[in-house]
């Protein structure tokens, strides 16, 4: 299986860097400026793999069978996200807003999963711009819909569909670092969902908006007890 292959790389990798770290710490100096440029580029192919690695890892653990879906806050679940990428926010000055979000029953670990995900996405795309997201949502046709839009660099329509493809990515690994692996995790999570995500975008420097919708089953609570307890109303739509 993938997730056996992906733990069965992960010694070699580690020996690997091992020695990198040896000569990068012990010899560096003795090499000369060609030397220490083929060295950094060693270190960033071994790191992209180990990022690699991890994010099949990742996608290898989001099979259906492992749906646990529990009445959650996602309101809390966003701050939670927040939080854990507050180092990217500050570094790069994002700005994100959302709507105050409702409970849903979802499997709370990979949600989290999924909104880190495009946050990520969306401020490693940003171009030279500060980057700015908004979270929007509304109840549609029986489906929740989620919105995520940013002022990114945008998606050319010819790409809108491929880039949820394993290891699709947009732009050469010379210009934006990634595994290609991200929104296949995204668009996973989502089917386990029984919903959809797709992408909007009018093109290049025109930002891109995530859309993902989920269904509402109405009149069935999950028996499992909530994770989070609302404090505010859910907003209603």
């Amino acid at each position: 299986s993938s997730l056996m292959c992906s733990h069965d790389l992960k010694e070699p990798l580690r020996t690997i860097k091992s020695y990198i770290g040896l000569l990068d710490g012990k010899y560096k100096n003795q090499l000369d400026e060609a030397g220490q440029e083929c060295l950094h580029f060693i270190q960033d192919g071994a790191n992209r793999m180990t990022e690699m690695i991890e994010d099949i890892q990742a996608l290898s653990s989001m099979g259906g069978h492992s749906i646990s879906k529990r009445p959650t806050d996602m309101e809390k679940l966003m701050e939670e996200v927040l939080r854990s990428l507050q180092a990217k926010i500050t570094s790069t000055n994002a700005i994100i807003t959302r709507e105050s979000l409702p409970m849903i029953a979802v499997d709370a670990r990979q949600f989290r999963h999924l909104l880190q995900n495009l946050i990520e996405n969306a401020i490693k795309y940003a171009g030279d711009k500060t980057p700015q997201l908004h979270l929007a949502w509304e109840k549609k046709d029986g489906q929740w819909v989620f919105r995520l839009s940013d002022n990114g660099i945008g998606i050319p329509p010819a790409f809108q569909e491929t880039i949820f493809e394993m290891f699709h990515r947009l732009h050469g690994i010379g210009e934006i670092s990634g595994s290609g692996i991200g929104l296949s995790i995204c668009k996973k999570i989502i089917e386990n969902h029984q919903g959809r995500i797709w992408v909007e975008s009018e093109g290049v420097d025109q930002g891109s908006t995530f859309v993902f919708t989920l269904p509402i089953v109405n009149g069935h609570q999950p028996s499992l007890p909530p994770l989070h307890q609302v404090d505010l109303p859910a907003a209603s739509k």
